[in-house]
């Protein structure tokens, strides 16, 4: 099934399932087959279009210190001139924004219903409605 997602939500969905201390990872929660093979097809999609949003960030950051809307920390972050923070936080948000037209395995919704009556967080219990077929 297609499913838009933007930037900042594939972004969200990743960092939640890929947690050290996802449900995913807990031995004690018995999640059904179809939704372990569902995870893991969609992760490999995710990960997959999450790797060029973070390229093409990486390059939008660089290109904030070419011009020199910001400076360069050394430590992977940089510092925005004031004068330019408007303009990079709309070019970071637009950037984030930006919409996918993904392939997403999906799941009968009385299986994630069953998901989410398990001892889950409820950042976790918000990341299922993404596996549910609209």
């Amino acid at each position: 099934m297609k499913k838009n997602l933007r930037n900042f939500e594939i972004e969200n969905i990743v960092a939640v399932l890929t947690h050290n201390n996802s449900f995913l990872k807990n031995i004690s929660v018995k999640l059904p087959y179809e939704f372990r093979q569902a995870v893991r097809i969609n992760l490999k999609t995710l990960t997959e279009r999450l790797s060029f949003y973070d390229e093409e960030n990486k390059e939008l950051v660089q290109s904030f210190v070419d011009s020199g809307y910001a400076t360069d920390n050394g430590d992977g972050t940089i510092k925005v001139k004031e004068e330019c923070r408007e303009t990079v936080l709309n070019e970071l948000n637009e950037l984030s924004n930006v919409n996918n037209e993904l392939e997403i395995v999906t799941v009968d919704e009385t299986i994630i219903e069953k998901i989410k009556a398990m001892d889950i967080s409820m950042t976790e219990e918000s990341v299922l409605d993404f596996f549910i077929a609209e």
